[in-house]
């Protein structure tokens, strides 16, 4: 008698993560970081995380200043930016699969659908990793890396957001509710981003050229409005695939 073996594929989970807690992680970790820093900020080095080259009054300090002139709070926003650029780069790896995968589009404008998510995607990737140069080399240690760092990340953030407002906007043969209520919030936390950088850039000239009292606190106002929108913008993940999850499965034979 012969005995024959049957060789069967099992699947074990070794690691399973739904996806809105990847998300929240990714946007809880730089946002505690500023509040932590702002908190000791205020605390310990008032007076001096105030004050401007035109000796004028202000009310609120510059992120920059906030988060890379002093000690622990440089440490702290360091930390939390470089623990959540793997969770970031993983959700925009799933974002990019997300949209890669959608069967709905209109196939006429395939062509169109496809190139903008690669270009978001790699806009996506160039704008962590601007965030994570700019958090490494403050203004007063390189101000040049500092800058470019920042330029990079703005415009890399800015493409990213547009193509995901046009992706989620795409004709389809069908859109959930889901669908359309993300791509709505989209659209409106990009304005906000867009309007907010604008507004920066518009203060921050004004500060230098006339040296007004409180203008750069309003300038450094719109500064975090800028990263808050950045964050708004990046936790609606949640409502796109939050219920989804992240598995690593190991097969067994």
């Amino acid at each position: 008698m012969k005995l024959s073996v049957c060789r069967m594929t099992l699947s074990t989970d070794l690691l399973r993560l739904q996806m809105k807690w990847v998300v929240s992680v990714a946007v809880a970790l730089p946002l505690l970081s500023i509040f932590i820093c702002m908190f000791l900020s205020f605390i310990y080095h008032f007076d001096s995380v105030l004050w401007t080259h035109c000796n004028v009054p202000n009310f609120l300090p510059s992120i920059s200043t906030v988060i890379g002139n002093y000690k622990p709070q440089k440490y702290i926003w360091r930390m939390g930016v470089a623990l959540h650029i793997t969770p970031r780069l993983l959700f925009a790896t799933v974002y990019y699969n997300y949209y890669g995968d959608m069967k709905h589009v209109v196939e006429t404008k395939r062509k169109g659908f496809v190139l903008c998510n690669r270009v978001g995607y790699v806009s996506h990737i160039c704008e962590i990793f601007c965030l994570l140069g700019l958090t490494c080399v403050s203004s007063t240690e390189d101000f040049g890396i500092h800058r470019n760092c920042f330029t990079g990340f703005g415009i890399c953030s800015f493409l990213n957001m547009f193509l995901s407002c046009v992706l989620s906007h795409w004709p389809r043969i069908s859109k959930s509710q889901m669908e359309c209520c993300s791509a709505k919030k989209k659209l409106y936390i990009f304005l906000a981003n867009v309007t907010s950088f604008a507004l920066v850039m518009y203060l921050y000239w004004r500060h230098n050229a006339y040296c007004e009292p409180y203008v750069y606190s309003f300038f450094a106002m719109f500064e975090y409005a800028v990263i808050m929108t950045n964050m708004a913008f990046h936790s609606i993940a949640i409502d796109d695939f939050g219920k989804k999850y992240i598995m690593l499965l190991e097969d067994g034979r």
